[in-house]
């Protein structure tokens, strides 16, 4: 698996806020605060700012984000094995 700075540039479009803007996300910093505040209320469930914070999290951008991270790791993972093939061959 590739460490997540690999990809930590990479950011989508998610749906804005009641207006209809469009805002961009970097997707691992996303993903990464959404892991955070999850794994502070698996640890304690009553955590008011935990619940608070989740609660500000949409759940299909979660999704989204979630498959545009595995779709670009699994891409560098086969391009990585690629290149190592070719090099092994020109070798």
């Amino acid at each position: 698996m590739l460490p997540s700075h690999d990809i930590e540039y990479l950011n989508a479009k998610a749906p804005g806020h009641a207006r209809g803007t469009e805002l961009y996300y970097s997707v691992t910093g996303y993903l990464e605060a959404y892991e955070e505040h999850a794994k502070a209320l698996r640890k304690s469930p009553q955590d008011p700012v935990a619940l608070l914070m989740l609660d500000g999290f949409d759940p299909r951008t979660v999704n989204k984000f979630q498959g545009i991270r595995d779709r670009v790791r699994t891409f560098a993972e086969d391009t990585r094995a690629l290149a190592q093939h070719q090099m092994a061959r020109k070798g």
